[in-house]
């Protein structure tokens, strides 16, 4: 189980960094403490690991008394049970608030509410590191909330519908689902796939690149991707083309490999065949597709247990934007001939999407580039 929770951004001594991993070790007594590990089975998802352990250990190493839970929309209705555990196992811990706020992705981390309430400690819910820990007013820990899935199914469904699926037109149907073509034998190719998701998922990502470049005879070829919706889905037919797979996980530090979010994604090499998508929902899919407008991006639904193929009118993107851009232009020529006519630039204060940085360097550049 990895810690990402750091207290000093200075090279530890080696007899620090033994007395840190010490502490940040979860004691035996804690992990196998049948009342806790019972509550979290009977009232939390088994398939969602909120890192229970880990918190618990550390709100009672900083001997926190009063901590803020931060967590997404999805992830509120389980803040009260969480809340529950906590507090039971944490004896010094007096008071724990649950930050009402939206939270949309890793930016909103709200360190600043959370202390003027008076919160010694923060966890954060379901999104990465992208605020580093020695940068937040106090401490503060990230919890990914990884999410179980059928990886099996995850393996069948690529080695079933690749590489057919990269020889066939996009369906424009409402639910965009793939169907299965029959495609004659050929001799075996090599299929570059780029492996992304969100943090939710990445463990998920690392162990289907390692079964797709595990050598799989014809016989073990799946012949249908999913049991349910046959009306949506064609079976394969028995000859399957064979594919040998070559997998890349990118990353884009801070985030973790294979790690994308809507406003962070990778610059891929030309080498790369298709992108697949691990998550639900297209907002951070569309990142990726942005960046790579040549290369066919899929998308796999752990809860539906679906693939699509994903389209993006990058065309339509840029006009909207060029006319954006056209319109900001005309202002400022127009400022020129009326004093009275000027810019806001508006700084957010949600979480952290607020940069103090880019409000100082942005304004000048703005007036610098008139006309």
């Amino acid at each position: 189980m990895s810690n990402r929770f750091v207290g000093k951004t200075g090279k530890p001594t080696k007899k620090a960094a033994t007395t840190t991993s010490r502490t940040n070790q979860i004691p035996l007594e804690l992990l196998n403490n049948n009342q806790l590990n019972s509550l979290i089975s009977q009232s939390l998802p088994q398939n969602y690991n909120f890192e229970l352990h880990k918190t618990i250990h550390q709100v009672n190493q900083n001997n926190v008394a009063i901590l803020g839970l931060q967590m997404p929309e999805g992830l509120l209705q389980f803040s009260l049970i969480i809340s529950d555990i906590i507090n039971k196992f944490c004896p010094n811990c007096h008071q724990i608030i649950v930050l009402g706020d939206v939270t949309y992705g890793a930016c909103c981390v709200d360190d600043y509410t959370a202390k003027a309430l008076g919160c010694q400690m923060l966890i954060h819910y379901g999104h990465s590191c992208l605020i580093p820990v020695d940068q937040t007013s106090i401490k503060t820990l990230y919890v990914f909330v990884e999410i179980g899935i059928d990886r099996q199914h995850l393996a069948d469904t690529i080695k079933a519908n690749f590489p057919a699926c990269m020889h066939q037109e996009q369906e424009e149907e409402k639910n965009r689902t793939i169907k299965h073509v029959s495609i004659s034998h050929e001799e075996e190719q090599e299929l570059h796939l780029a492996l992304v998701g969100t943090v939710q998922f990445v463990s998920a990502v690392q162990a289907l690149k390692h079964e797709l470049e595990q050598p799989s005879s014809q016989s073990n070829q799946p012949k249908m991707i999913t049991p349910s919706a046959p009306d949506t889905i064609q079976h394969h037919h028995h000859h399957h083309q064979p594919c040998r797979f070559k997998v890349t996980v990118p990353q884009v530090k801070p985030l973790s490999p294979g790690e994308i979010l809507g406003c962070t994604a990778p610059k891929l090499s030309p080498e790369i065949d298709a992108i697949l998508y691990l998550g639900d929902g297209r907002f951070h899919l569309e990142s990726i597709m942005i960046a790579n407008p040549t290369i066919p991006a899929f998308r796999y639904d752990p809860y539906e247990k679906k693939i699509t193929h994903e389209g993006y009118d990058h065309a339509q993107m840029r006009a909207v934007r060029a006319n954006a851009i056209e319109i900001a232009r005309e202002s400022l020529r127009a400022e020129r001939e009326d004093s009275e006519r000027g810019w806001a630039v508006v700084l957010g204060t949600l979480g952290r999407q607020g940069s103090l940085n880019v409000l100082k360097v942005e304004p000048p550049s703005i007036l610098s580039s008139q006309g």
